[in-house]
């Protein structure tokens, strides 16, 4: 291929990766791969987009083939992070030492760490650490800014939480990041301190986001519905649960305001759904 092809390649893949169009992602990969069947970065990026499409194999195979081709610090890390979410530990701890063997300071790797220590250890002290040590290598880290909160607010510092997603907010805004979570977490956050009024416009930015997320709609639904506004409430839990079948508590929230409105035929009905999400989902 030639320099001007490489560059324009190279563009459009981070414009991919930037935009998390995963599927274009694969098939620009493919392409890649095609064009120069022996060269790492084909390999590379369809394990990245594998990953992230959540083909956890299939995308270890792809970033194992990138390392044989070429050994680099940031393969190895992208291949921890698979071996994380697939819970192997040992494997886990084999790339992020070679990681740091070869790169001490490889953009990334903390924040990692931390999450592992968040995810798997369930350790939030040493969690916040290595999220700390990635904020120090990188400001703008707005995903470690987001753990760093939900581990303050696991440890009762809700100030600091608040100070972390409201840093983390400024941060997508600031470098036009399309990311819901910042303000899933703050308007989440402030729901749990009896703050809808604070809630909601987080809650609202979240679904403008990610509209397809259950989650998002449920927190606006919560937000609304502490507010009074009993329409935009409805409409978002009746949402969340469509989105996610398995979620119980849009039910619970809408047996509550239809009880509020006296449509206990419908409450009932929300009884009914929200037991059996109960009985076969459990706890979500």
């Amino acid at each position: 291929m030639s320099s001007v092809e490489i560059s324009r390649l190279t563009a459009d893949i981070q414009t991919l990766v930037g935009a998390a169009r995963w599927d274009a992602l694969a098939q620009t990969a493919a392409q890649l791969q095609q064009r120069c069947p022996n060269a790492a970065p084909g390999h590379y990026w369809m394990g990245v987009a594998d990953l992230r499409r959540g083909r956890l194999f299939a995308s270890i195979r792809e970033l194992r083939r990138a390392l044989q081709l070429a050994d680099t610090p940031g393969y190895h890390l992208m291949l921890a992070e698979a071996y994380l979410f697939l819970n192997q530990r040992q494997f886990f701890h084999e790339e992020i030492a070679a990681v740091l063997t070869r790169a001490p300071e490889q953009p990334g790797a903390q924040y990692l760490i931390g999450l592992y220590y968040y995810l798997v250890e369930s350790n939030w002290e040493k969690a916040v650490g290595h999220f700390q040590q990635e904020l120090a290598h990188d400001p703008n880290h707005f995903q470690a800014m987001c753990f760093l909160g939900l581990c303050y607010q696991l440890r009762g510092q809700n100030d600091q939480a608040e100070a972390t997603f409201l840093n983390a907010v400024k941060t997508v805004d600031r470098e036009k990041i399309e990311s819901d979570q910042p303000f899933q977490l703050l308007a989440s956050l402030y729901l749990d301190g009896s703050r809808a009024a604070d809630a909601l416009p987080y809650a609202r930015r979240a679904v403008a986001l990610s509209p397809r997320s259950a989650k998002n709609r449920f927190v606006l639904g919560k937000a609304a519905w502490g507010m009074g506004d009993q329409v935009t409430a409805v409409g978002a839990l009746q949402a969340a649960a469509e989105l996610d079948p398995t979620l119980p508590d849009p039910h619970y929230l809408l047996v509550r305001i239809y009880r509020a409105r006296g449509e206990e035929a419908k409450a009932r009905q929300e009884v009914n759904l929200f037991k059996m999400c109960k009985e076969l989902y459990g706890t979500q």
